[in-house]
């Protein structure tokens, strides 16, 4: 039997598609009061679109945070998103986004899951640890999740010479120093989250993709897509900018003699 706040979500969705938004609006609210995490989630998307005539950001925001809460993983995955770039007025902040992420993936989702195992990969805002890196991408791959294959591959490599180096320097005599830190921006387009929030479905639709690999969606003025969420520009490897150079250049000094 469904509970209050389940049978008022449905109300909302039957209200959204009939493009009836005061009602939608006011059984959502009444969803998410009588405890519904998915109906504050489906809130703050009315509050952060403005489908009733006024966008308050406030009040999106306040919700959002509830239904994260509550447990609704979309919710939880977007806020995680937020914390990791400083978007949509959240400060950027790592613990913030490693705790949320890890809730969603204690719910099983593959593509918190596989976010975990990236950030032990790369530490970023924990220690780096490869095999934590590789057990995370062992069971987002299990959950379905098709990007954490290539990162697995690269934690395994990671590894490999990690104790191809060890054994070197044992050899040599020199001492063992640990695992360093991979610089922060070599890792942040792996870092982006894609299907289980973005792109997210509408108020009419409470169910959640599945797909591994959806590319995130620039944002709208429509309950279809994130709240707030500008999408980040893709960081510059570290050899980005090198120049190299020109064909005539490179000849002309091949020629030159050598100075004695």
């Amino acid at each position: 039997m469904a509970t209050e706040g389940e049978a008022m979500l449905a109300v909302g969705h039957a209200a959204y598609a009939r493009k009836d938004w005061p009602a939608a609006m006011k059984a959502f609210q009444q969803s998410a009061e009588a405890g519904s995490a998915e109906g504050a989630w489906e809130l703050s998307l009315m509050h952060a679109h403005g489908k009733t005539g006024v966008v308050d950001k406030e009040e999106a925001r306040k919700w959002l945070k509830i239904a994260a809460e509550g447990g609704a993983v979309k919710a939880q995955m977007f806020l995680a998103q937020m914390s990791t770039f400083g978007r949509g007025g959240y400060e950027k902040d790592e613990s913030v986004a490693f705790e949320y992420l890890t809730r969603a993936a204690d719910q099983g989702n593959a593509h918190a899951t596989h976010q975990l195992g990236v950030r032990y990969l790369y530490a970023v805002g924990v220690e780096q640890d490869l095999d934590k890196a590789i057990e995370h991408f062992d069971k987002a791959i299990e959950l379905g999740s098709a990007d954490a294959v290539k990162d697995r591959e690269i934690a395994q490599k990671k590894k490999k010479m990690s104790f191809t180096r060890g054994i070197k320097k044992q050899i040599s005599g020199l001492p063992m120093i640990g695992r360093s830190k991979s610089k922060r921006n070599t890792v942040e387009s792996s870092l982006r989250i894609k299907a289980a929030s973005a792109p997210l479905k509408s108020p009419s639709s409470s169910r959640q993709t599945s797909r591994q690999s959806t590319p995130a969606q620039s944002p709208v003025a429509s309950p279809t897509s994130q709240p707030a969420f500008e999408e980040e520009e893709a960081v510059p490897s570290p050899t980005a900018g090198a120049k190299r150079p020109a064909p005539a250049a490179a000849a002309a000094a091949a020629k030159r003699p050598a100075i004695r």
